[in-house]
C-alpha cells in the first residue's frame, strides 16, 4: 500500500472513531465520561487535520510529478519528426479545407518506439481541430496468422459487433459479409461529423507470402468502400478518417506497395502517402536537450549523447527514451 492510500485510510479510521465519541457522549448520563470523551475527541480531531495536511502535501507533490512527467513525454514527441508531422499537418489542413476527407498513409521504417512516439505527435495534431477523436488501433500478434478476416475481425470488435462465423476462412464470401457490417456500423459514426483514427501496427506479423494478398485487397477492395461511406457522410457532415500502416521492418519485396504510393503531396482516393521517418541524429538529441532540459551541463549532456550513440543503429529509439527517463528521474531535467 503506498503512502498516500495508507493516509487515506488511517484519516477514515480516525474519522469513524470521532464519530462514535461524539454519539457516545451524546448518549451518556455521566458527567466525568463526557469531558473525557469531549477532550478525546479535540485530539482525534487535531490528528485528523494533522493527517490531512501531510495527505494534501503529498498529493499536491505526486500532482506535480505525474505533470512533470507528462510534459517529459509530450515534449520527447518533438524529437525529430519534423517532414513526417509537417506532411500530416499538411494532409490533416488538406481534409479540413475541403470540409472532410480520407487519407491512407503509411510510416515508413518506423522502428516501434519512433513510430508510437510519432503516433502520439499525429494525435497531438488532431484533437485541437476536432470535437471528437476516436481511435481503432488495429495490432497484429506475430504469434497469430494474419488474414484478411482476422483484420476485419479487429476492428469489428472496436465497433462493438460480434461475429459467429461458421468458416473462419479467408474466403470472399466471409470478406463480405464482415465488411458490410463494419461500413453499416462506421457509417453511423461518420455522420456526427467525429474525425477517425486507425493505426495498423505489426505490419512484420504478415507472412512475406501473404503480403502482397492483403495489400492488394486493403486498397483495390477494402479502401473504396470506407471512402463510400465517408464520402456519403460528408453530403450533410464533415468527417475525416486517417488510416496509417506503421511499416515497422519493411515490406516484403514482392508486397507491391511501391505502386501504391504518391509521389506528391496531395491526398489521392486510392494512393499510400508516405510519412517519411529518419534515424535521429546527435544533433537531434542535443538539440532536444538544450531546449527540454535545465539542469544538465555540456559535459553530461554531451555524456548522455555518446552513451546514447554508442550502439547499433536499431537501438536508438529505445536506448534515448530511456537514456533520458532516466535522467529525468535523477532529477536532472
Amino acid at each position: 500500500m503506498d503512502k498516500v492510500a495508507r493516509l487515506k485510510k488511517e484519516i477514515e479510521h480516525l474519522e469513524q472513531q470521532l464519530e462514535n465519541c461524539f454519539h457516545t457522549r451524546l448518549t451518556t448520563d455521566d458527567p466525568e465520561r463526557k469531558v473525557n470523551l469531549e477532550i478525546k475527541e479535540e485530539q482525534l480531531d487535531r490528528e485528523i487535520e494533522t493527517k490531512k495536511r501531510e495527505l494534501a502535501e503529498l498529493e499536491k507533490t505526486s500532482s506535480n510529478n505525474n505533470q512533470a512527467t507528462l510534459l517529459f513525454g509530450q515534449n520527447l514527441c518533438k524529437l525529430d519528426f519534423r517532414q513526417a508531422r509537417s506532411r500530416f499537418e499538411a494532409i490533416a489542413n488538406q481534409l479540413a479545407e475541403q470540409e472532410g476527407g480520407l487519407a491512407l498513409l503509411m510510416m515508413e521504417n518506423c522502428l516501434e518506439r519512433e513510430g508510437r512516439l510519432l503516433l502520439d505527435s499525429i494525435r497531438d495534431t488532431l484533437r485541437p481541430k476536432t470535437t471528437e477523436l476516436q481511435e481503432f488501433p488495429i495490432e497484429f500478434i506475430p504469434i497469430m496468422p494474419v488474414t484478411r478476416v482476422t483484420f476485419l475481425k479487429v476492428f469489428s470488435e472496436h465497433l462493438g459487433l460480434e461475429f459467429n462465423l461458421d468458416d473462419q476462412a479467408d474466403t470472399e464470401e466471409n470478406l463480405k459479409s464482415l465488411v458490410r457490417e463494419i461500413i453499416t456500423k462506421l457509417s453511423g459514426l461518420l455522420k456526427s461529423g467525429t474525425t477517425i483514427l486507425i493505426p495498423l501496427t505489426n505490419w512484420h506479423a504478415v507472412s512475406p507470402d501473404y503480403q502482397a494478398t492483403f495489400m492488394g485487397w486493403l486498397i483495390k477492395q477494402f479502401w473504396p468502400e470506407l471512402i463510400g461511406a465517408v464520402n456519403k457522410a460528408r453530403q450533410d457532415y464533415s468527417p475525416r478518417l486517417f488510416f496509417i500502416i506503421m511499416n515497422d521492418y519493411g515490406m516484403a519485396d514482392n508486397c507491391g506497395h511501391s505502386e501504391y504510393l504518391s509521389d506528391g503531396d496531395k491526398v489521392t482516393d486510392r494512393q499510400l502517402m508516405p510519412l517519411p521517418l529518419t534515424l535521429w541524429s546527435q544533433e537531434d538529441v542535443k538539440q532536444w536537450l538544450s531546449t527540454y532540459s535545465s539542469r544538465l551541463t555540456k559535459t553530461q549532456s554531451n555524456n548522455l549523447v555518446n552513451y546514447i550513440f554508442g550502439g547499433v543503429q536499431e537501438e536508438l529509439p529505445i536506448k534515448i527514451k530511456a537514456a533520458l527517463e532516466r535522467a529525468y528521474s535523477q532529477s536532472l531535467f
